[in-house]
This record gives C-alpha cells, structure tokens and sequence, in this order.
C-alpha cells in the first residue's frame, strides 16, 4: 500500500490498495489564533507606528499568508482598533 496526493486538497492523502482507494481528512497543520496575530500587529506598531500595521507586515511577523489576517480581523480598522484595546488593557493592568 502507498500513499500519493489526493485530487482534493494538497494535504490531503489516499491510501491505495490493490483493489480500493480511502479518503483519508486532511491533516493538522497549526494555525496562529487571534491571540498570535494581535501579539505580531503590536510587535509591528511597536516598531513603526501605525503607518506601518499593514496585513503584510502582520502576516510576515507572524508567518502566515495576508488573508488569515484578513480573515480574523476583517479590515484594517478593526485590526488597528483590536490592536489599540489590547494596548489599553496592558497598561490598565500595569497601573
């Protein structure tokens, strides 16, 4: 029996026998969460301001594509507004 690459996705995978073929469910790969990508678009702004928090540049901090940052986040507004309440409550806990 060997396993080749399955028509459905990249990681996914068939195993094949002498007489059938069995799907088998993609495998795990680890996806940042929300969590990740704040701590990466705060480590961005830390260094370049505002004008800097940009999708790509969160995306290359936390190495991933753009578009999960725009999933998670939406858009730019809403990823500068999440990353400005997390700032805020760092600072209230430390006060």
């Amino acid at each position: 029996m060997s396993l080749r690459p399955h028509a459905s996705g990249v990681n996914t995978f068939a195993r094949v026998g002498p007489d059938q073929a069995v799907s088998v469910g993609p495998t795990r790969v680890d996806i940042p969460s929300r969590d990740a990508l704040l701590r990466a678009a705060i480590k961005v702004t830390a260094r370049g301001g505002l004008r800097a928090l940009t999708y790509r540049a969160v995306a290359e901090e936390a190495g991933v594509v753009r578009g999960l940052v725009r999933f998670h986040f939406g858009s730019r507004d809403a990823l500068i507004m999440a990353t400005r309440a997390v700032r805020r409550a760092v600072v209230h806990d430390r006060s």
